[in-house]
């Protein structure tokens, strides 16, 4: 599904109509029906760029020869190391020299993510840190174990059930953090009860690339394209939702639905959930965030950064 952007003006009718037609989120009955096509589609001609970052091993650990591997291959110790990646609950690190894990051969191994801590500023200039504030609050679903659910049932089916990212925060591009946070001044202004739930920020390119792999339907996961990718992977692009009093607003859908219903103008919404989706888009639009027709939920911000692979 191609992006069609549209850009709409930020007017106070627009608000006091959509305030007006507000609710709680009631997600439709019909279940996720993606296309599970072969992800031997996949096949980027250039690598993902290579973003290791400085972090620290806080205590001595146990350090793994693969991420599933199931006996540990030698003792890592507390101090520096250098992260390239999350993956099955553990990161991927780079073991100094002299270490017990270099002196058996090993230019990498994995240990399990409580033993790895990373500064914000292992990313800096290219991304910032975006944290709770009054009108902002991080549900960030992919360091969850529950990663495209259907909706609709009370036992839902979930396509991923681990943790693609091994932190729960959420790093933009500077610029892009700064809307997020004039977004959620702007709602705050208009109702103090109402707030921005964020779902995904920057995603590493590794990550688009296992998430396309398990999917495998460019449609609903964008096929990773080298060397640009996709907006999350350059850090310009936000997944939200709008809620009340901690309740999401009825949108029509729940997040990452892969039905049709998550078309910004499907057929067949209910007149409130139109009402709160032109409400979202044209609070960010009068921000210079472009919409996503395909996602109600995906915005981002026109500006020029690399793709990158910091692992989260």
């Amino acid at each position: 599904m191609k992006p069609a952007f549209t850009r709409a003006a930020l007017i106070a009718s627009s608000f006091a109509l959509a305030l007006g037609l507000l609710g709680c989120q009631t997600p439709p009955t019909a279940p996720a029906t993606a296309t599970m096509s072969a992800a031997a589609a996949l096949s980027p001609a250039v690598p993902p760029p290579s973003d290791p970052v400085r972090a620290s091993m806080t205590e001595r650990a146990l350090a793994f020869a693969s991420s599933n591997a199931t006996r540990p291959a030698c003792e890592l110790g507390a101090g520096e190391a250098m992260v390239h990646r999350f993956k099955h609950g553990r990161y991927a690190v780079a073991p100094a020299a002299g270490s017990a894990c270099a002196n058996a051969g090993l230019t990498r191994v994995w240990v399990e993510k409580r033993f790895v801590e990373i500064a914000d500023s292992a990313y800096a200039p290219l991304l910032e840190r975006v944290r709770e504030i009054p009108g902002l609050v991080l549900d960030m679903v992919y360091a969850s174990d529950r990663i495209f659910c259907e909706s609709g049932t009370s036992n839902k089916a979930c396509m991923i059930r681990e943790p693609l990212y091994g932190k729960p925060r959420c790093y933009l591009a500077p610029p892009v953090a700064a809307k997020l946070r004039d977004a959620a001044a702007a709602l705050q202004a208009r109702d103090p009860a109402l707030r921005l739930r964020i779902y995904d920020c920057y995603r590493p390119v590794d990550v688009q690339i296992e998430m396309f792999e398990r999917v495998g339907n460019p449609e609903w996961v964008a096929a990773p394209k080298a060397p640009r990718y996709g907006g999350h992977n350059r850090g310009i692009a936000i997944d939200f939702t709008i809620e009340r009093d901690g309740v999401a607003l009825d949108m029509g859908s729940s997040f990452d639905l892969f039905t049709e219903i998550s078309n910004y103008d499907a057929k067949g919404l209910m007149p409130q959930a139109v009402a709160n989706r032109k409400f979202l888009r044209d609070l960010m639009v009068g921000l210079g965030l472009r919409p996503y027709d395909g996602e109600w939920w995906h915005f981002s911000l026109p500006i020029e950064t690399r793709a990158m692979n910091f692992p989260l």
